[in-house]
């Protein structure tokens, strides 16, 4: 599973806000073995009870996903994507770094300066990744999201793995 000549197969998504339950929704329907990570135990289980629906194209899709607010005892992940606030980065790498194992990459596709150095400080920068996303999202409660567009002109001169993921 995964991008052709990636071989991640599960992820955990810090943060189940708009662009998290929306990158969440679309690896749980590509089939991904998904983890999402939300603010507390009453989203998380609202999701867990419904489901994470996703809005696109005018049609509905609703995924079954794990979903928790503490993540102890959970498994490190081949993927964990950072989708929390600027502000909140260093708390919540703190409490869900143990997701990233030796052979983890931690993404972010957060807002703000110093989410990369953060996450580096945590997990070793060389498994640190920061990224860059132009998809639009609304999360209209949480466990729905809807998906309000992306811009499809931009090369950011990403090649190799970094292009995959």
């Amino acid at each position: 599973m995964g991008a052709p000549g990636w071989n991640a197969v599960n992820v955990a998504v810090v943060g189940a806000g708009a662009l998290g339950s929306l990158f969440a929704a679309r690896f749980a329907l590509a089939d991904l073995d998904v983890l999402l990570v939300a603010r507390d135990e009453r989203r998380a289980a609202r999701i867990r009870e419904n489901g994470l629906t996703l809005e696109e194209g005018g049609e509905e899709r609703t995924a079954r996903i794990a979903c928790v607010a503490g993540t102890a005892g959970e498994r490190a992940r081949d993927l964990v994507l950072m989708c929390v606030k600027a502000y909140d980065t260093k708390e919540a790498i703190a409490a869900h770094g143990s997701l990233a194992g030796p052979d983890s990459t931690v993404l972010t596709l957060q807002n703000g300066l110093g989410n990369l150095e953060t996450i580096a400080g945590a997990v070793g920068a060389d498994r640190a990744l920061a990224g860059i996303t132009t998809e639009a999202a609304l999360l209209l409660e949480p466990g729905r999201v809807r998906h309000t567009g992306a811009r499809r002109d931009q090369d950011t001169g990403a090649r190799g793995r970094a292009r995959t993921i």
